[in-house]
């Protein structure tokens, strides 16, 4: 089974698509994957050792676990660990696949503002060197600074030509003059589609699911720090491969104290001008207003008493977490909540 393109996606106006490299087509196992993981890790380790102290490392007892697919997490002594489960292995899973999926974990590391609520507010960031990201952010760093580190210079790109879906060639054509750089976008935006499938699978009948053309008409009233829709979604991943500002790898944006409470890792105002160079804001490259709301007040005291990690509710349809703006938040679980007693967080099983 080809996990991106098959002949059925040919169509009269869609000609029989060609072959595109095994990366983007056969499945792989765990051995691949972990190589794989190991190789897009081995890119950002120099930066996360010189610029954080930190290491960046796989937890190496998790890979057939069998709740949650991936998570990452910050320890003691700035080590940086992703945790992959067994249910990560499904049709979709490409070299491709695995590829974005980690720049969406280290995503969580560098990614910056916004941050994730169940992180605990500290005064100093001296023994973890950073704060969990946000979804969102992960995934707008996946797109934006990851995956052209990871498939430049790629002989492979330009097959992605004949099969990126016009909306796609066109915002990268628009976004980048130069050929190769083109070819990295579009490859990216396929391989963010993939990814989607590979959520999807297997409650998601419709494979084709989010398109690239119909981008969400959502307009968050806050900032949404938990996983949007799988069209908020795809239309992040586009909106990074699109923008053209650069990011410092050896700075987390917006991990700042806030000037209210003196804390790293809140929603301020401080924080939020602190990562503005580093993101677009206009145009197709702009984090989509689905998930991301500009200029949201500062960090106002909760009285919210959830754990930190937060707690499924009582009849497993989804878990809570608190929130400095909305004092706490709801994320619905399709499959279910699960709580991980050794990290102490609540999550959706996936």
């Amino acid at each position: 089974m080809t996990a991106a393109f098959s002949a059925a996606d040919s169509t009269a106006e869609n000609p029989p698509i060609p072959d595109l490299p095994d990366d983007a087509t056969r499945v792989i196992g765990e051995a691949e994957a972990r190589q794989v993981a190991e190789e897009v890790a081995n890119l950002f380790r120099p930066i996360a050792a010189s610029a954080y102290g930190a290491t960046i490392e796989f937890d190496p007892d998790d890979w057939d676990g069998t709740i949650g697919r991936a998570r990452s997490s910050v320890h003691a002594g700035r080590i940086w660990r992703i945790t992959p489960a067994g249910t990560i292995f499904n049709p979709y899973l490409t070299r491709d696949v695995m590829r974005l999926l980690v720049c969406h974990e280290l995503g969580h590391f560098f990614g910056g503002f916004p941050f994730k609520p169940e992180n605990t507010p500290g005064a100093t960031v001296a023994d973890a060197g950073t704060f969990l990201a946000s979804e969102g952010s992960a995934d707008y760093f996946a797109t934006k600074e990851c995956a052209w580190r990871v498939w430049a210079g790629d002989p492979n790109n330009p097959a992605f030509r004949a099969v990126v879906p016009r909306a796609g060639r066109e915002k990268c054509d628009n976004a980048w003059h130069d050929q190769a750089r083109r070819d990295v976008c579009y490859r990216t935006l396929v391989t963010a589609l993939d990814v989607l499938r590979w959520i999807a699978y297997p409650m998601d009948s419709d494979i084709h699911g989010p398109r690239i053309e119909t981008p969400s008409t959502e307009v968050a009233l806050v900032t949404k720090t938990a996983h949007p829709d799988g069209q908020c979604r795809l239309d992040t991943m586009v909106a990074g491969a699109v923008c053209d500002k650069p990011n410092d790898l050896s700075k987390i944006p917006g991990l700042v104290p806030s000037p209210v409470t003196g804390q790293y890792g809140d929603h301020s105002v401080a924080a939020e001008q602190d990562a503005a160079p580093y993101a677009c804001h206009d145009g197709p490259g702009a984090r989509p207003l689905c998930w991301f709301k500009a200029n949201m007040p500062g960090y106002v005291p909760a009285a919210c008493t959830l754990p930190e990690g937060g707690v499924c509710a009582e009849d497993g349809s989804g878990y809570w977490v608190c929130d400095p703006i909305q004092d706490r938040v709801f994320t619905p679980c399709s499959l279910g909540c699960y709580y991980d007693s050794e990290s102490q967080i609540a999550d959706c099983v996936t």
